[in-house]
Parts: structure tokens; C-alpha cells; sequence
């Protein structure tokens, strides 16, 4: 699955996207996961795409010949800028 930070109304893409191997996950139980990625990873660093002007974040679930589609559930979504 990849993971993009956009300026919606700009449509302005950060100038990374992270896949969920990017991400620190961490074991919820029962087959569930935790992700997290610092803000800077997604290196939004341009006029219309700096980490005050962006507001949305898409989610694109990627086919593997061979494999399931992804499912997943989301729950406390938190873009937190600043230093952590």
C-alpha cells in the first residue's frame, strides 16, 4: 500500500510517498498493525506542498499478481506536524 500527503486544493503531492515496508510497524494483536512514519519521510519541501499547506492524505492499495487485495482499517489517523 502506498501513502501520499497532498494540497488538495493545489493538488500538490509531497515529493515522497512511503509504502507500508517504509513504515514502523508495530503489533496491535490479532493480526493488526500500527503504522508509523515521521512527517518528514514524505520530504514535503515546496511551495504548495510544505508541511502548513498540506491537508489530505491518500491511500493506494497495490495488486500483486498472485496475492489478495489489500484490506485494511483505519482507526486514530493523526498528521502531526512538528518535532516529536
Amino acid at each position: 500500500m502506498k501513502v501520499y500527503i497532498v494540497n488538495d486544493e493545489l493538488k500538490k503531492y509531497c515529493n515522497k510517498e512511503l509504502f507500508t515496508a517504509d513504515l514502523n510497524a508495530t503489533s496491535q494483536g490479532g493480526g493488526w498493525y500500527r503504522y508509523t512514519a515521521p512527517f518528514a519521510s514524505f520530504q514535503c519541501d515546496y511551495d504548495g506542498a510544505k508541511d502548513s499547506d498540506v491537508d489530505r492524505i491518500d491511500f493506494q492499495a497495490l495488486q500483486v499478481p498472485g496475492n489478495l487485495p489489500a484490506i485494511f482499517c483505519l482507526a486514530g489517523l493523526a498528521l502531526e506536524r512538528g518535532s516529536t
